[in-house]
């Protein structure tokens, strides 16, 4: 999905990139580390996805992506944020 214009692509649109990818190796390190050890990794994917949401909230406010593409995205972050959510609460309360 092409979300941002060239322009953008290589600033905004590179920082959003790479904290989607640490997103995701926060994501997969907490899948293979021992039960001990992944609240710390859920933590920091839970931070960086609030981060990245700030980022796509600053997409539409300066009008770099419409508001369908915004929709989306912020779509995508909820589900991502409700997932990680569940699987952190369910470490602090076992």
């Amino acid at each position: 999905m092409e979300v941002f214009p060239k322009r953008q692509k290589f600033s905004i649109g590179q920082k959003c990139e790479n904290i989607i990818i640490e997103i995701l190796e926060s994501i997969i390190i907490a899948s293979q580390v021992p039960k001990t050890s992944k609240l710390l990794y859920l933590e920091k994917a839970s931070i960086k996805l609030n981060i990245l949401k700030i980022f796509f909230r600053l997409l539409k406010e300066f009008r770099i992506v419409d508001i369908k593409k915004y929709i989306n995205l912020e779509t995508y972050c909820q589900e991502i944020g409700k997932m990680l959510g569940g699987w952190i609460k369910s470490i602090k309360y076992r």
